[in-house]
């Protein structure tokens, strides 16, 4: 009986496979061994540590940038509360050079019917009920004589003749007018 015997391996085929095998990987010298593999744990370490600290480095700029955008945003709003501020010395400017030319006008004046030029209040709009006319003051009571003054950012504190003569005083009526 002939026995049913498995295929057998080709031991010199083997052998040359590993020969062939050793030849093509003596010819790559830049293959680490086994005894430097000490040292690529210790570089692979190294590199470990570099990039870790590369990613604190760039967390604590991340950080950094956040923080200079909240800057940057408190700074967008000061500028803005700045431009409203200088908007309001504007007009404020505005209102005050009226002012002084009204006060002028008004110094002018000889008679209790002649037109009183109308003051301006800081926002540069005409003093809501400022009377026409030195003779119309006289008939203003110390409540509207009061609003008068603030509206013209005065004391509106004080007596109707104090009032008055503070008010009269401000627009430029002189001493020696009606």
């Amino acid at each position: 009986m002939t026995a049913n015997i498995p295929p057998q391996p080709d031991f010199a085929a083997v052998s040359q496979a590993f020969h062939t095998a050793g030849a093509e990987l003596a010819k790559c010298p830049d293959i680490v061994s086994f005894h430097q593999s000490t040292e690529v744990i210790q570089l692979l370490r190294n590199l470990t540590a570099s990039v870790n600290r590369i990613e604190r480095s760039l967390a604590e700029v991340k950080t950094e940038i956040a923080v200079m955008k909240t800057d940057i945003a408190v700074m967008k709003t000061d500028i803005a509360e700045m431009k409203t501020d200088i908007a309001g010395l504007k007009m404020d400017k505005k209102a005050s050079r009226h002012n002084e030319f009204a006060r002028e006008q008004n110094r002018m004046l000889h008679n209790l019917d002649d037109q009183l030029a109308v003051f301006h209040t800081s926002h540069d709009i005409p003093v809501p009920h400022f009377p026409e006319t030195p003779r119309a003051m006289q008939g203003l009571r110390a409540r509207a004589l009061g609003e008068l003054l603030q509206a013209l950012g005065l004391e509106s504190n004080g007596s109707l003749e104090e009032k008055l003569k503070r008010f009269r005083l401000v627009i430029g009526l002189r001493t020696d007018t009606p």
